[in-house]
């Protein structure tokens, strides 16, 4: 009976590493302007997953529109 129990728990436990981790995303409590011959604006926000999980993924790219609320999109 213990050993189908085991089972049971190694198969639920595998099957939730198997899946996509919910990610959540916080708004930055560092915000950096540095300026040369062109402006860069540093936001660092923090990602967080509610689960333990071996996959890793890689943010490379970013784009950051601001534009006014009367001209909109």
């Amino acid at each position: 009976m213990a050993a189908l129990v085991a089972l049971a728990l190694s198969l639920y436990n595998f099957v939730l590493v198997q899946r996509q981790p919910d990610t959540d995303v916080a708004l930055p409590h560092l915000v950096r302007i540095a300026q040369g011959d062109e402006v860069w604006f540093y936001l660092q926000p923090t990602l967080s997953t509610r689960v333990e999980t071996t996959q890793t993924e890689v943010i490379t790219q970013v784009e950051l529109r601001i534009t006014s609320p009367a001209h909109g999109e």
